[in-house]
């Protein structure tokens, strides 16, 4: 069995994910470490887009009209995202989900 680390990103912010990963790396050299960027492993999808932005309105309609949130901070907190990430990692990482020793959501 192989020992796999998953690391789970979200874009560069601010170059933290890449000094993470040299760091598991460097600290689990025996370990294949898997980088999954958000943004890529959902790909765009029209469809999806849309239906996220009713969800956005459903949630945090009021506090966008509001002003306590803007549209931006809320794109990846409504339940449709989640599900949609939750789905995309089932089949990211599939049947080998048991090789892996840890995942890290950053």
């Amino acid at each position: 069995m192989d020992k796999k680390i998953a690391f789970i990103k979200y874009g560069s912010f601010s170059h933290t994910n890449a000094s993470v990963s040299a760091m598991l790396r460097q600290h689990f050299a025996d370990y294949e470490l898997e980088v999954i960027d958000v943004p890529e492993l959902l790909g765009r999808s029209q469809a999806a887009s849309i239906f996220n932005v009713l969800s956005i309105l459903k949630y945090y309609g009021g506090d966008i009209l509001k002003r306590r949130r803007s549209f931006r901070q809320c794109n990846f907190r409504t339940p449709y995202m989640f599900a949609r990430i939750k789905e995309r990692m089932q089949k990211r990482l599939g049947r080998n989900l048991s090789s892996y020793v840890f995942s890290l959501p950053l």
